[in-house]
């Protein structure tokens, strides 16, 4: 087992909210019996794994919360968390002697903090650990702070912070690298995101619809969280998708926090994202990627797909997306109309005819499934992706982009841009793409 600063943070933040003690009872509850007088059970498990000479219960218990947290990463085994801390030697306890530890052994340090940190303050009267750093400014995690375990932030370079003691983390697994490209609701972004939906087999009504709940749930921004997540969390938008996407933050699934286009809340829904995020290489914010979701994810929803693609109308395609697909607490008359309003500016603007939003009549489709998965294909290179991406995009949701991106390649291929026999199998492998499908489709076009 690793002993690392992401374990460590994730043991501190689960302690948020924990209030100190009047008396020595209810120790264990986060709230009861809140008091002043300074009892917590991290004295009592500190005093019961002897990591002191004696009972700290009812002193200033900031310091003992950092080293309870060690304790914590450590299984209860106080020689390992004393050494990860760099306690040995002839101090005591307490923020003071915690930092001579430090020093003593090189790892004390007056800037740059790194997470997992133990932070010191006000000359060495307090201390918290450090969850991160973001831009000028530094965000802790302390305990004995208002009498309970919370939050706080402060200006990188004020003169309350005297330094970080750096602990001896093991060094983190690798991360993935993963790509993503975030749309951020401007045209260009939005008709990548039509065009694919018309790939997909929906109507341009039915996209149209279903891009109008997008627009209500997220603005048309792939990386969007929750507004209520970003309070909680205290974190960005971009914050909460690199924290993801790097492991940073474990609780995706269940945070309970809308995020992404159709702002994904359930559980369920978001462990599939997630999951479908890794298994395309991308990160949890490609617009793109989302979009594949949704047209895979829409095959559950049978009433729903069916309608999209079948429908002439913009508003019957949007109130079945918001009553049976997005299903908010509110979905009044008043939420319908802006919805299906969102989802009419989309098809007026990318359809090639119009209609109204009540009563529409038949519109003929801007272009067939062929037509659109081309024009899919040449956003997708436009905005940076490779030919095996594309293939693993049009793969995951067996749409016309598959079709059409093997139609391309094989194009190529007879054009002679790969060679011939072992020469071509090894140009096409080394691009990532799928060479057996490839020669089928070749083959098939020159009989």
């Amino acid at each position: 087992m690793l002993y690392t600063a992401k374990r460590l943070l994730e043991i501190a933040a689960a302690e948020i909210g924990y209030k100190e003690k009047e008396t020595n009872s209810q120790l264990d509850n986060p709230t009861a019996n809140a008091g002043d007088d300074n009892y917590t059970k991290y004295a009592r498990d500190l005093h019961a794994a002897g990591y002191y000479q004696a009972s700290k219960q009812g002193f200033a218990w900031c310091d003992m919360f950092v080293d309870w947290c060690f304790l914590q990463l450590c299984n209860g085994d106080p020689v390992l968390a004393q050494k990860l801390i760099c306690q040995s030697g002839p101090y005591g306890a307490g923020c003071k002697f915690s930092a001579q530890y430090y020093q003593n052994a090189g790892r004390y340090y007056e800037a740059d903090p790194h997470p997992g940190d133990q932070i010191f303050f006000n000359d060495f009267a307090h201390t918290g650990i450090v969850e991160k750093v973001v831009g000028s400014v530094v965000h802790t995690i302390e305990g004995n702070t208002s009498n309970q375990v919370a939050r706080r932030t402060y200006t990188l370079g004020s003169k309350s912070i005297d330094g970080y003691g750096r602990p001896r983390f093991d060094a983190e697994q690798p991360v993935a690298i993963v790509t993503g490209h975030i749309s951020n609701g401007c045209d260009e972004d939005n008709k990548a995101i039509y065009d694919a939906l018309i790939a997909g087999g929906l109507t341009p009504a039915g996209a149209a619809g279903l891009m109008g709940n997008f627009m209500a749930e997220s603005a048309m921004i792939s990386e969007n969280l929750q507004n209520t997540g970003n309070k909680k969390l205290d974190m960005t938008d971009a914050e909460y998708t690199s924290y993801v996407d790097n492991g940073t933050y474990t609780n995706f699934e269940k945070d309970g926090h809308g995020y992404g286009l159709a702002q994904w809340t359930y559980w369920t829904r978001k462990r599939d994202l997630l999951a479908f995020a890794k298994k395309m290489g991308k990160s949890i914010g490609d617009y793109m990627m989302q979009v594949a979701f949704t047209l895979q994810e829409l095959k559950s929803y049978t009433a729903v797909l069916k309608v999209l693609q079948t429908t002439t109308s913009v508003k019957e395609a949007s109130d079945i997306v918001l009553t049976q697909f997005e299903r908010p607490a509110d979905m009044g008359d008043a939420v319908k109309a802006k919805r299906a309003a969102y989802g009419q500016k989309f098809y007026d603007q990318f359809a090639a005819t119009k209609q109204p939003v009540e009563n529409p009549a038949p519109a003929l489709p801007k272009k067939d499934a062929a037509g659109a998965a081309a024009d899919v294909i040449a956003d997708l290179r436009k905005a940076g992706y490779s030919n095996h991406e594309i293939y693993q995009i049009g793969k995951a949701v067996k749409n016309g982009v598959y079709d059409a991106y093997i139609d391309d390649m094989a194009k190529l291929v007879i054009a002679g841009k790969y060679g011939n026999g072992q020469e071509r199998k090894e140009k096409l492998a080394a691009e990532g793409h799928p060479y057996a499908v490839i020669q089928d489709r070749v083959n098939k076009l020159l009989s």
